[in-house]
């Protein structure tokens, strides 16, 4: 309601901060609540729905301010609060899953092998995608693409990844959570390669954007899945697990932004998506190495 009627600046800046405090609770506690819920064999499926759905919001932010822009913010603002309070109203009524007492805690999430391995598996499309948005946006504007374009080439790779999500989310609980990680890892592998080579070309790097993006993105269902996996498994809640996936997440995507930038500004593009590059290659040996050794059949001695 603030952003509807809210005519001041330090109002509206109260307002941002609740709501990006009110954001990080929701969506927090809904995935917490969504993976307690969710059958172990369907977590990547819902996992996956839920980024899309979650991409889909965001996608659907700018055509909100587009409609206030053209119309009436405090119609708009008041239309929003509305649904908002519904939804609310809708969760009360709602029995929240049963608690499960936390024996293990955080000590025991991090010493758990599953658990790091997919907290690095989100943190390293994180780290990619904080450094490819950042690096790309600001070669379009060398290249003299205007703002509209540049929007347009992230709204397509961000249409494209909410798609893929639940398809590959339902895929990773029928075959494994390893083949969409192995092939997520390996997108992001080639891209570090691709992108900074097409850089010469407007067109060219809005295709390489759009096929990076939506395919390093396949990651994400599969690795916060097998975080919930092994969160499981070792007896954490399933509110800690979601917490570490927000932290491998969110740290991805600042440590990408700010690091990236700065690498890039002190030498040149290439360099960050080579250190890029490096780690997704690294990943994607101990992965394929991982599988064979759990492929090797067992000899007897003797």
């Amino acid at each position: 309601m603030a952003f509807g009627f809210g005519e001041s600046y330090g109002l509206l800046l109260g307002a941002r901060f609740l709501q990006g405090v009110a954001g990080a609770a929701c969506w927090a506690s809904g995935m917490a609540w969504l993976l307690a819920e969710a059958p172990p064999e369907r977590r990547g499926e819902l996992i996956g729905t839920a980024l899309g759905v979650a991409i889909a919001g965001a996608l659907g932010g700018p055509i909100l301010g587009a409609l206030a822009d053209a119309s009436s913010p405090a119609l708009v603002f008041s239309a929003v609060a509305a649904i908002t309070a519904a939804l609310a109203a809708q969760v009360l009524r709602t029995p929240p899953p049963p608690s499960v007492p936390g024996t293990n805690g955080l000590r025991r999430a991090l010493t758990t092998p599953r658990v790091l391995a997919g907290a690095w598996l989100t943190t390293l499309p994180a780290l990619f995608f904080g450094t490819t948005t950042v690096l790309t946006s600001l070669r379009f504007d060398v290249l003299g693409a205007g703002a509209a374009a540049v929007a347009a080439v992230f709204l397509v790779a961000a249409a494209a990844e909410a798609a893929l999500s639940p398809i590959v989310g339902r895929f990773s609980d029928r075959r494994g959570r390893r083949l969409p990680i192995v092939f997520g890892v390996s997108a992001v592998l080639a891209a570090c390669v691709l992108v900074p080579l097409a850089e010469a070309e407007v067109w060219l790097l809005a295709v390489a954007v759009v096929a990076a993006l939506a395919l390093g993105g396949v990651m994400w269902a599969p690795a916060m899945a097998l975080i919930s996996d092994g969160s499981a498994r070792a007896g954490v809640p399933q509110g800690l697990a979601f917490g570490i996936v927000n932290l491998a997440w969110a740290g991805g995507q600042v440590a990408g932004s700010v690091g990236g930038s700065a690498a890039a500004e002190a030498t040149s593009d290439a360099v960050p998506y080579a250190i890029l590059g490096v780690l997704a290659a690294v990943s994607l040996v101990l992965l394929v190495g991982s599988a064979g050794r759990r492929a090797a059949p067992a000899t007897r001695p003797g």
